[in-house]
C-alpha cells in the first residue's frame, strides 16, 4: 500500500469514527433510556477461554514421525537443499529492492530484505541438519524434541484479558447525557480534523 492510499484509508476511517460518535452521542442526548436498554442487552460476556479450549489440546506426532523417520528426513533434506540452491542462484536481491522502492525507502527495503535472506538461509541450514539427523541417527534429536515439546498455554497467559470490565458501561449509565455531549464534541473535532487535513 502506497503512502497516499494509506492516508486516504485513514481519512475514511476518521470520517466513519466521527459519524459513529455523532450518532451515538445524539442518541444518548435525546433518548438515553432506549440506548442503555440496548447496551445492557448487547453487553453479554462471551468467554474466549472456553471457545479456544479445543485449540489448546496438544497433538502428539512423534510416533508417526519416528516410524517414518527416513522418509521425513529425506523430504526435509531434499527440500532444504533445493531452497538453498534457489536462494543462491535465482534470488535477485537488487530486483526485489527495486520493486519495493515505491512503498519503502531503498535503505529500509535493503535492510529488511537482508534480514529476510539471513532468516531463510538459517532456516534452510536448520532443516538440513534435522533432515540429516532423521536419516542417520534420529535419537540425536531426543534432547531437542524434549526442549521443543514444552507446552505453553496461551489461555493461561492471556487469562487476564478474559475478564469482564463493566466500568465504562456503569459510567455511561450514570451520566448518559454528559457522555453523549462528549461524544458529539469528539465527532465535531474529528470532522474538523478530517476537513482541515488535505487528502489527495
Amino acid at each position: 500500500m502506497s503512502g497516499g492510499a494509506l492516508v486516504d484509508a485513514l481519512h475514511r476511517l476518521l470520517l466513519v469514527a466521527a459519524a459513529a460518535a455523532a450518532v451515538t452521542g445524539a442518541w444518548l442526548l435525546l433518548a438515553p433510556d432506549p440506548f442503555l436498554r440496548l447496551n445492557a442487552r448487547l453487553a453479554r460476556w462471551y468467554s474466549t477461554q472456553r471457545a479456544l479450549e479445543p485449540l489448546e489440546r496438544p497433538i502428539a506426532v512423534e510416533r508417526r514421525l519416528y516410524r517414518h523417520h527416513r522418509l521425513v528426513g529425506a523430504v526435509l533434506t531434499a527440500g532444504s537443499l533445493y531452497t538453498t540452491w534457489r536462494l543462491a542462484t535465482a534470488y535477485d536481491e537488487a530486483r526485489i529492492v527495486a520493486a519495493l522502492r515505491p512503498d519503502l525507502p531503498a535503505p529500509l527495503a535493503g535492510a529488511l530484505l537482508t534480514g529476510w535472506t539471513a532468516f531463510l538461509a538459517l532456516g534452510n541450514l536448520a532443516a538440513l541438519a534435522v533432515g540429516l539427523a532423521l536419516l542417520a541417527r534420529p535419537s540425536a534429536l531426543k534432547d531437542l524434541e524434549a526442549w521443543a515439546n514444552r507446552w505453553i498455554s496461551t489461555r493461561r497467559a492471556l487469562r487476564f484479558l478474559d475478564v469482564p470490565r463493566p466500568g465504562p458501561d456503569r459510567l455511561v449509565a450514570r451520566h448518559p447525557r454528559l457522555t453523549g455531549a462528549l461524544l458529539l464534541a469528539a465527532a465535531l473535532w474529528l470532522a474538523a480534523v478530517s476537513w482541515l487535513v488535505p487528502v489527495r
